[in-house]
């Protein structure tokens, strides 16, 4: 059984209960939800002002904040997702950035909401610092419009059995769970964290990478799935490429990253 909290489980989530087909249980959520927001008024995520059209209360925030998201119509290498300058592109792998041509990662696409930076960012702080977990909705949902790739699974980057008695939850799970709800497809935890390491965010960039080799392991046999990882924030992106490792070698045939933020270059 899949735990509220993000506790780590190996069995995959099912798509129906019982006999009841995914699409019908997907249509119920789907009513059930838009009487909710008739009834109990929001407020955007981002600017916190009331939001008056059903789409904005499904969405999470207001439709001006959505279309002003740092970054969020940038031009980005389809492999890290880092920015790239639409003059340098024909010299490029199809609109990929320097490295990936040069010297491609482990994953085969990074699908990013927006850049790191406010509000985005106030945002992800309050979810994951503030414990205002239920702001992984919005993130999960605008993410689940975002997917342009056929995936089989969804992950979650887990947390260490220590940070995630010490946090309560992993955000990373409860925005996969959300990203698995809207799209209807499956979100499962196979890929455990098998050390408790200081965050990321405090080891300098060059030192990020080899400190997480042989960080993850992976419960499942995924021979020919196609994997999606979801995580909150991609910096230097050494996490998501050491999980896409562990994936692969548990027989993933493809491996994309979805992500809520991706930090620009200094």
């Amino acid at each position: 059984m899949i735990s509220r909290n993000g506790r780590f489980t190996t069995h995959f989530a099912t798509q129906s209960t019982g006999t009841v087909p995914a699409r019908i249980l997907a249509a119920l959520a789907e009513r059930t939800e838009a009487l909710t927001h008739s009834l109990l008024p929001r407020c955007c995520a981002l600017c916190t002002l009331p939001l008056e059209h059903p789409d904005e209360r499904r969405a999470g925030w207001c439709a001006p904040c959505a279309d002003s998201l740092p970054g969020g119509d940038a031009r980005r290498c389809p492999i890290c997702a880092i920015p790239v300058a639409t003059s340098a592109a024909p010299t490029m792998r199809p609109g990929s950035c320097p490295t990936c041509t040069r010297d491609p990662p482990p994953f085969a696409r990074t699908i990013a909401l927006a850049d790191y930076a406010p509000p985005l960012d106030r945002l992800i702080l309050a979810m994951k610092f503030g414990r205002v977990v239920a702001l992984a909705r919005p993130l999960g949902a605008a993410l689940a419009e975002r997917i342009d790739c056929p995936l089989d699974l969804l992950v979650p980057v887990p947390l260490s059995p220590a940070r995630l008695a010490e946090r309560g939850f992993n955000q990373a799970w409860l925005i996969c769970r959300e990203i698995a709800r809207r799209r209807a497809m499956r979100a499962a935890t196979p890929l455990l964290r098998t050390r408790h390491d200081p965050p990321q965010s405090l080891q300098p960039l060059a030192q990020r990478a080899p400190n997480l080799r042989g960080a993850f392991a992976c419960a499942r046999d995924l021979s020919g799935l196609r994997v999606g990882i979801v995580d909150d924030v991609m910096t230097s992106g050494a996490t998501l490429a050491e999980a896409a490792r562990t994936l692969k070698s548990a027989g993933a045939a493809f491996v994309a990253n979805i992500v809520a933020a991706r930090t620009p270059p200094p």
